[in-house]
């Protein structure tokens, strides 16, 4: 009895040879060292779901952008056909699919939520709470100084200034 060869459940006398056993055992392989590489990586808390969502819908486009360059360095050999001449197409251009796929997904629900304004409000709310704040840390400073209103008013005035031209 053979061996199952690599990737599969099969040996090479019993349909493990077979195109579509090859090209499923080439994307179980490529598929266990993406896992293996995610693993390393560990597992961490989410403190903002939102920013994480952008985080990934980026690596999403990152991927699906490298996956593309190694379809298109593959000229035009996208696929093969047996000795049946029943056309193959190459495990690359499988996961191009499936990355343009994700991608799109993930694109489409970042439109449809509206992910772009529910960040931008959550950082204008981030600038609000740091603004009240700067302005208590301000007053407490005038206080502990015992510096007039007008001087602080010209003071505050001043630091807007400089605040808004950044």
């Amino acid at each position: 009895m053979q061996p199952a060869m690599q990737g599969q459940a099969r040996c090479r006398l019993h349909g493990g040879k077979s195109p579509r056993a090859l090209a499923a055992a080439e994307r179980r392989l490529a598929e266990g060292r993406i896992r293996a590489a995610l693993d390393e990586v560990g597992v961490r808390e989410i403190d903002n779901p939102l920013a994480e969502l952008r985080s990934l819908t980026a690596e999403v486009v990152a991927w699906k952008d490298l996956v593309a360059n190694h379809v298109a360095a593959l000229e035009d050999r996208y696929s093969s056909a047996d000795a049946k001449g029943t056309e193959q197409i190459r495990a690359e251009v499988e996961l191009y699919e499936r990355a343009l796929d994700r991608a799109g997904k993930f694109l489409e629900m970042w439109a449809r939520l509206g992910i772009d304004s529910m960040l931008a409000e959550m950082q204008v709310k981030v600038g609000e709470r740091q603004l009240a704040i700067f302005r208590d840390g301000l007053k407490a400073y005038r206080e502990a100084t015992a510096m007039d209103e007008e001087t602080h008013r010209r003071g505050i005035e001043a630091m807007a200034s400089v605040l808004r031209a950044a």
